[in-house]
């Protein structure tokens, strides 16, 4: 991974993260290559979700946490990594580890939004990755100062 991102060098996007005071020692993490294209559209609609997230209730909502950072380089596809922490560790994971989640993310964008608007989202995000990498992570005590 750190071959590609080209040593790690990312930049913080507060205004695209949701609930990052949660502390977590166990994370899901997603890194998606976007199309240079598209990046200003992907980047966009990424703003649009983290509204709508803030308009959702219920256990599920309240508890997800999710950091997203994003590099970009010359003549290179933007990479986006979002960090999802599970402070619950990996078994919330598992479906209805909070219970039911509450509002439906996709219910209530198109409450917001519309029918269309949903159509173009889902399109967009099929067209804007170029790739997707997905782990999990914990920490190992060898490799930590804390």
């Amino acid at each position: 991974m750190l071959n590609e991102t080209r040593n790690g060098i990312f930049r913080f996007m507060d205004s695209l993260s949701v609930h990052t005071d949660i502390i977590a020692y166990k994370a899901l993490v997603n890194v998606r290559h976007v199309k240079l294209s598209l990046e200003g559209d992907y980047r966009q609609e990424l703003s649009i979700g983290i509204k709508v997230l803030k308009n959702l209730k219920g256990k599920f909502w309240e508890n997800l946490s999710v950091n997203v950072f994003e590099q970009l380089w010359d003549g290179t596809d933007p990479v986006v990594v979002s960090i999802r922490n599970l402070k619950d560790g990996f078994q919330s994971l598992e479906t209805d580890f909070y219970g039911a989640t509450g509002t439906c993310f996709m219910d209530e964008y198109v409450k917001q939004f519309g029918t269309a608007a949903w159509d173009k989202k889902v399109k967009l995000l099929n067209e804007a990755i170029v790739k997707n990498e997905q782990y999990i992570v914990k920490p190992r005590k060898d490799l930590s100062n804390q």
